[in-house]
């Protein structure tokens, strides 16, 4: 059992294609899909076609909104969107990866990513979404917070990093239990828990044979 997201311009008869616009595009995963957010919304349409791993749709697809789900995205290695305003050839690609560590019920595991940035002030604070989004523990330039004392015991968790304000993030988890799959991630700010850069545990029962 596995638990677990041209513009067209016309003068004098003649119909003209212009350049697209450049878009900045970012990822957030939610229950095993795959939501590619993009900016600025200046056009009432865009175009999107995705590759999953070496797959390539067939055909694009309008859409009239500045956000794409791809779902299922756990049996892919890698997502990858292109996305394109009307009327032009220019290409906005991102490829998502697909992170994902297999264990079982009562195993221990090592998950790890690297942060973007470590605040120089305040704290990074590590994320687990499952049923729920919450806050599993912070680490600052000094220590890790399991509660609400710096560098307390957690029979759970170990943060394995050194030093503390590097940003290759590991931490241990012991004990896994079924509660235990969902997304892991980091970052100063509660949104910081669905962005694109974590990883997915995925837990079967010890019953379960592959």
């Amino acid at each position: 059992m596995v638990f677990l997201l041209a513009l067209y311009i016309s003068s004098c008869g003649l119909i003209c294609l212009v350049q697209g616009q450049n878009l900045t595009l970012s990822t957030k995963f939610m229950s095993g899909n795959v939501i590619f957010t993009w900016t600025p919304s200046n056009y009432s349409s865009y175009y999107v076609i995705i590759t999953r791993d070496i797959t390539r749709d067939t055909t694009w697809t309008r859409v009239t909104d500045t956000q794409y789900t791809v779902g299922d995205v756990l049996q892919y290695d890698s997502i990858a969107i292109n996305v394109r305003t009307p009327g032009s050839a220019t290409d906005n690609i991102l490829t998502y990866n697909v992170s994902k560590i297999k264990t079982k019920v009562g195993d221990t595991v090592n998950l790890s990513w690297t942060a973007s940035f470590f605040p120089k002030a305040g704290q990074y604070n590590v994320y687990h979404t499952y049923r729920e989004n919450r806050t599993i523990f912070d680490v600052r330039s000094n220590g890790v917070r399991y509660g609400e004392n710096i560098n307390n015991n957690s029979t759970k968790y170990t943060y394995l990093t050194r030093p503390y304000n590097s940003t290759n993030v590991m931490f241990e988890i012991r004990d896994i239990t079924l509660d235990n799959a969902g997304y892991y991630n980091g970052g100063t700010t509660t949104g910081a828990a669905w962005t694109g850069g974590g990883v997915v545990l995925v837990v079967s029962s010890k019953l379960c044979i592959n």
